[in-house]
């Protein structure tokens, strides 16, 4: 296109300041009487404007910061200045679109993605909205343009059709790559919890349901996707033992061989590490639990040295006596410090010894994240017995030039926040998430607040969740999209490790806490088969024993070609000793015999399981002992319903059996849990 120029008419041009304007593929120039103008069309960001006042037009070149009067004829110039205009940035805005469409074929379209889309669709489709779309006929230019406009005008119902539609394209194009990953193919649900994907996604993963398998999954697909490459993800296990199974996971495929799986105290040591440039060390006070138990004694013997803290610590012993189950009758006659060290290797002293080493840890990770304020006006009398022992724990630790672990956590928080420690991670996936604390959610949200576009993929189940003890945060599941904005959540629809009969017991047992999420899940085995039978025996001592020894010869006869039993409890109190579980196994060769505590059982599965000493009572199932109001401060706050967290630990319990379960309680004293399994 040629140069074109407009001057005004001669009945206006008193009126105006300009004499003459030429346009070109490289821009305008603006004659006026005394100087000349010349803008490049890069820096008009907007076309020129044309509004009518009678009785001339005004055409605006933003750039030029003034307003230019037209007769009539003029608006014929003004279109081929679109045109030029157009010609000019169509390129770069076709190229733009372009991006923005092959974005939104390789990515999940979750909320962030959307919100991001919209507001760059937006901005590209601001400076348009004065072009004359009639002035240039190109396709492909009144395409990006609609595809603009379509995107900016998207309703939830698009929203939703677009997400369905990238599903069932990536689901059929990973057909063959998600059926071969493992000798089973991954269902549907699992298949599209490695496709979907969100700033913070939550995957309530119930009792053997898989998630092992799809955490694995994610990584291998997120790599051959060409979403990441290995040294951009991060596993987080709960455990080293469930570290080191996850890291045998990955090793089995090629894409994730070089994905790096920490526990959080893991990751922490590799955080001071990087930083500090040493090797930290972890006191003994942290890793042995006989140092920190000697520690404890010692300490409290040095600070009875001091008349006034015996009155202060008896009176410690006298609060907390109900909650840890000790007789306070001849606390206040110890005269010296023989007799507290002698009451202190009592069976009550070990208690009060190791409620203040639970206490230590758990005033360190309430500090790491809580103000202590309140707790020094609610708690001030126990806090006086109690601050002098953590006093000398913390002068231990700066003596020794060693941390532990609840340092661990909140010095790597530290270094990662102040920006000493940049995270490489783009995707964190976090195993067990029922299970962590508020100061490692901190540390989460650290990590992922220093990694562009970073994502959180939290895997776990509220309906396991058991170690509130240690304080662990079931509000951090049950309310996550609270602690985690914006969250997506999906769960996981059906297990794999026992069959319908069984669901539907477990399932309407643990449902009954409203608080908790409340999901849908069934069997792959959709056959409902006899599932738990309740056994009652008499007091006389051993008849527990006894029992467990019928549930044994009972499977031993009918499962001739062997099968696994394990044998629960909720304290190892009620787990058989060494010499009965030795006979055990000679007598009953055929069958896999382990025995352990329900809490250590989480994660284990076997054919059988037996579930001892369902009762009532301070140590029965669920066990009714009080926390003692120190600790319980501590800790995140206890829920409303009943045996909440017991309950949970009975789920646990239950679904540990692929077949049938055997719940066994003295007929005298039942605990409610049977009550209701009846």
């Amino acid at each position: 296109m040629s140069a074109i120029q407009t001057q005004p008419v001669k009945l206006l041009r008193p009126f105006c300041r300009w004499c003459n304007v030429v346009a070109t593929e490289q821009g305008v120039v603006i004659s006026r009487y005394n100087k000349t103008k010349a803008l490049s069309w890069p820096e008009i960001a907007e076309p020129p404007q044309l509004e009518r006042r009678f009785p001339w037009y005004t055409f605006t070149i933003k750039k030029a910061q003034a307003s230019f009067r037209f007769a009539a004829s003029a608006t014929e110039f003004i279109n081929q200045l679109h045109q030029f205009w157009a010609l000019h940035y169509a390129p770069q805005l076709k190229l733009q679109v372009a991006q923005i469409e092959a974005r939104l074929k390789r990515h999940y379209l979750c909320d962030t993605e959307l919100a991001q889309v919209q507001q760059q669709a937006t901005k590209l489709l601001k400076p348009w909205r004065y072009w004359q779309v009639s002035t240039l006929a190109d396709p492909t230019l009144h395409a990006a343009l609609n595809t603009l406009r379509e995107i900016c005008q998207w309703q939830n119902d698009d929203i939703v059709a677009f997400r369905e539609a990238f599903e069932a394209f990536y689901l059929n194009q990973y057909e063959t790559f998600f059926n071969q990953l493992y000798k089973q193919p991954l269902t549907r649900t699992q298949r599209l919890a490695c496709i979907r994907s969100a700033k913070h996604q939550l995957l309530l993963a119930a009792a053997g349901s898989g998630k092992t398998s799809v955490m694995v999954a994610r990584c291998a697909y997120l790599i051959e996707h060409g979403l990441a490459v290995p040294q951009d993800i991060l596993l987080l296990a709960y455990g080293n033992d469930a570290a080191k199974e996850m890291q045998a996971r990955l090793a089995t495929q090629p894409q994730t061989q070089g994905v790096k799986v920490y526990t959080f105290h893991a990751l922490g040591l590799h955080i001071l590490q990087q930083v500090e440039g040493t090797k930290t060390q972890l006191s003994p006070l942290a890793t042995e639990p006989q140092a920190l138990k000697a520690f404890v004694q010692q300490t409290l013997l040095k600070l009875l040295a001091d008349p006034r803290y015996q009155g202060v610590f008896q009176q410690f012993i006298a609060r907390q006596s109900a909650a840890l189950g000790v007789s306070t009758n001849n606390v206040a006659e110890l005269p010296n410090l023989t007799d507290w060290q002698t009451w202190l290797g009592s069976s009550a002293g070990k208690k009060v010894c190791q409620y203040l080493e639970t206490l230590l840890s758990a005033y360190k990770e309430y500090s790491a994240t809580e103000k202590v304020g309140d707790l020094q006006i609610k708690h001030r009398a126990d806090l006086d017995c109690f601050l002098p022992l953590f006093a000398e724990y913390q002068l231990a630790l700066q003596t020794q030039q060693c941390i532990d672990y609840q340092d661990m956590i909140a010095r790597s928080t530290l270094y990662v926040n102040s920006g000493r420690y940049i995270p490489p991670w783009q995707h964190i996936l976090v195993d067990e998430f029922q299970d962590i604390s508020r100061s490692r959610a901190t540390l989460l949200k650290a990590l992922l607040a220093k990694q562009h576009d970073s994502r959180l993929f939290a895997v776990g189940d509220d309906w396991q969740a058991i170690y509130g003890f240690s304080g662990a945060d079931i509000r951090l599941t049950t309310e996550f999209a609270a602690h985690f904005s914006p969250a997506a959540q999906m769960e996981l629809d059906k297990t794999f490790r026992f069959h319908q009969g069984l669901v539907d017991i477990s399932n309407q047992f643990v449902r009954q806490n409203p608080s908790q999420c409340q999901k849908a899940l069934t069997a792959f085995d959709s056959e409902r088969r006899e599932a738990v039978v309740t056994l009652s025996h008499d007091e006389a001592e051993g008849a527990d024993k006894v029992a467990i020894a019928q549930v044994l010869a009972e499977l031993a006869e009918h499962n001739r070609q062997g099968c696994s039993v394990v044998i629960l409890a909720r304290f190892n109190k009620d787990l058989p000793e060494q010499a009965l579980r030795q006979h055990w196994q000679r007598q009953f060769p055929h069958l896999a015999l382990r025995y352990m505590t329900v809490h250590a059982a989480k994660g284990q599965e076997s054919d059988f399981a037996i579930i001892n000493n369902v009762s009532s009572g301070r140590f029965g199932f669920p066990a009714e002992q009080p926390t003692a109001p120190l600790l319980a401060a501590l800790l995140p706050p206890t829920e409303p319903f009943p045996h909440a967290q017991e309950r949970r630990l009975f789920y646990v319990a239950l679904t540990r059996a692929k077949q049938k379960v055997f719940v066994l309680y003295p007929h005298s004293r039942p605990s409610e849990f049977i009550t209701e399994l009846h």
